[in-house]
């Protein structure tokens, strides 16, 4: 039996699917926004993304992200706000609102970091 190599554009591909859909399956405390540009201006929004970049700061994380449809924001978590470290290319769950001065930067009041997918068992 072959094995196919799964190279970068298939793992994208493949966090995006489980990104959406563990949007779909949240049932978050805030208004729910399955991308950045859905967010609500003034309101609390829930988005499930992915960490492209986290750097540790002062007072907290500061964070790249990407959603489901590829949109990115920047953000900053403040220590104590996320439930374990952020790494880079964990999928996570915030509870953010954006900046009013720059919509393309958030601030986030709650981070969870999703576990990963289960492995897929069984033959291919």
């Amino acid at each position: 039996m072959r094995r196919r190599k799964v190279g970068p554009r298939e793992l994208f591909l493949l966090s995006i699917v489980a990104v959406a859909a563990l949007a779909l399956t949240s049932s978050p405390d805030g208004t729910e926004a399955l991308t950045f540009d859905r967010m609500e201006p003034r309101d609390t929004s829930v988005v499930v993304c992915t960490i492209v970049r986290c750097r540790a700061a002062d007072n907290g994380w500061v964070l790249n992200l990407t959603d489901a449809a590829g949109g990115r924001i920047d953000a900053f978590c403040a220590y104590g706000n996320e439930d374990s470290v952020p790494l880079n290319g964990s999928a996570v769950r915030i509870w953010a609102q954006p900046s009013e001065d720059d919509p393309s930067f958030a601030f986030i009041e709650r981070m969870e970091v999703l576990p990963p997918p289960a492995p897929r068992s069984g033959k291919h």
